[in-house]
């Protein structure tokens, strides 16, 4: 390691930003998903939703008896979980670690690491994984822990092909899946059906948005990815020019096998999340976060040859760097804008102390009031849907800075953008309760039928009864096509007697 004093600025430059960062932003929607799945998982009664994978959930439930500080220590444990990932592949890869780790850091990684809970985890996870393969290691539990940290990450399985040896990958790939039986066996136990934690976030981010047109900005991509895509261009760009001139000069490449593999492995890991990217319908630029190890990998093998990537120009690079992620961290934590749970709480007191106090509640911003302890349901998407909920029992908690997000969007960005600003127009016709300018509420007090103090969100069942209109619909009808593979899924979900 040619740069200690890189690594431990680095380490400590961005645990500090991501400790600072997640006071800063008050409640960020996933990462309080995350945490209120992570105290159902333990028992505690409240807000829980299915389409999550279970990963990072567990590690915060683990640490949930410390209350808000369990979170800091889980940032901290993910980000000392990734030095040692990144000092891990590094080695298997013949880089230097001080560089590996230092280049891996960068306003992308500051800005996405943590701030919804699983980027940093899942590549720690994916980086550890790759780095037992190149050491002839057992891999497939990495793999499969990553993938159960974000289901996107599934098709990492296909890594495994790297071992070039038919064995071990039978082996591996029977490792990935018994870590994941368990998951499965409580999806079975208390769902009904061993894929509906799968078929509940398949139907979320991409059955039900697949026709949905979404806002994609290049600028915002590219300003967004910076400093990793930078290194992403020249580090494929140089070794192309390289291996050109070789083949040009002496007529043949020559690469040793484990050369090869990790190649492959590395040229894969940049592959799937761009595959990813491509197919979802929604286009955020965090999905791309395990770029930044290709990126890494690529920039350094194409330069550790030349003569200007000696140790005292690459030193100077890490101080340009860490120089970059300061004023970056500092910046972006100056110009972030806190999602402040006073006011939801705010809004809860007054909700409990109104005259639909007895009614259940629907909301836009359901997670943030689950998370300062108010329970809510999500909102009904369509204008037609709005008075059935209210003539059932349901009071609206709307708040203004929801419908101002949307308003901001363009004409195309959402379908349903027209609609939702329609429906909180024809929320203001009906009995509103109470009106300031945060949020208002609306309901109907004679119909109040008690109030609903956990709420599960299946989303396959919320699809079913706004969108399907009670329509019956399964975990198989969502994740297979075929009448065959949905018959053979339905056999081993045989309904039990209840």
């Amino acid at each position: 390691m040619l740069h200690p004093w890189a690594v431990y600025a680095s380490f400590v430059v961005s645990t500090l930003f991501y400790c600072i960062q997640h006071y800063r932003i008050g409640i960020s929607w996933d990462f309080a998903v995350y945490v209120m799945n992570g105290k159902f998982f333990f028992g505690a009664p409240g807000y829980f939703e299915l389409g999550r994978a279970p990963l990072a959930s567990l590690l915060l439930g683990i640490f949930s008896f410390l209350g808000i500080y369990g979170e800091y220590v889980y940032i901290i444990g993910v980000s000392l979980l990734f030095l040692y990932a990144s000092i891990r592949l590094a080695d298997a890869l013949n880089l230097d670690a001080s560089l590996f780790y230092t280049l891996s850091i960068t306003p992308f990684t500051l800005m996405y690491g943590t701030f919804a809970g699983t980027e940093l985890l899942s590549l720690a996870l994916i980086e550890l994984g790759v780095a037992s393969i190149i050491e002839g290691r057992v891999a497939g539990h990495w793999l499969a822990l990553a993938s159960l940290v974000r289901y996107p990450n599934i098709p990492v399985i296909l890594l495994l092909l790297g071992y070039l040896n038919f064995r071990k990958i039978i082996q591996n790939s029977a490792v990935f899946a018994a870590v994941w039986i368990p998951w499965l066996l409580y999806n079975r136990l208390f769902f009904d059906n061993l894929f509906a934690s799968l078929a509940n976030t398949y139907l979320l981010n991409i059955a039900s948005r697949a026709n949905a047109q979404y806002y994609f900005s290049l600028m915002e991509f590219l300003l967004t990815m910076n400093i990793t895509l930078l290194l992403l261009v020249v580090g494929i760009l140089l070794p192309l020019y390289e291996g050109m001139h070789t083949l040009l000069r002496k007529g043949n490449l020559t690469m040793a096998k484990r050369d090869v593999m990790s190649f492959a492995l590395v040229a894969l890991l940049l592959i799937l999340p761009l595959t990813s990217m491509i197919t979802m319908p929604v286009k955020i630029p965090r999905y791309l976060f395990i770029l930044i190890a290709p990126s890494v990998v690529f920039f350094l093998k194409g330069v550790q040859k030349k003569r200007f990537a000696n140790k005292k120009n690459m030193a100077l690079l890490l101080a340009a760097l860490l120089i970059i992620n300061c004023i970056f961290a500092f910046s972006h934590l100056i110009r972030s804008n806190a999602d402040d749970p006073e006011r939801y709480k705010t809004a809860a007191r007054i909700a409990v102390s109104s005259p639909v106090k007895n009614c259940s509640f629907m909301s836009d911003e359901w997670v943030p009031l689950n998370a300062v302890g108010f329970s809510a349901r999500p909102i009904p998407p369509y204008r037609k849907n709005y008075e059935y909920f209210l003539d059932k029992g349901y009071a609206y908690l709307i708040f203004y800075s929801y419908e101002e997000f949307y308003a901001k969007l363009p004409p195309n960005s959402i379908a349903l953008r027209d609609e939702y600003l329609i429906s909180n127009e024809i929320l203001k016709t009906a009995r509103v309760i109470y009106s300031d300018a945060s949020f208002m509420l609306i309901g109907y007090p004679k119909k109040c039928r008690g109030r609903e103090m956990q709420y599960v969100n299946i989303y396959l069942d919320w699809y079913q009864e706004n969108v399907r209109l009670n329509e019956s619909l399964n975990a198989c009808d969502v994740l297979f096509s075929g009448d065959i593979m949905q018959s053979m899924c339905r056999r081993v979900n045989v309904q039990r007697n209840h």
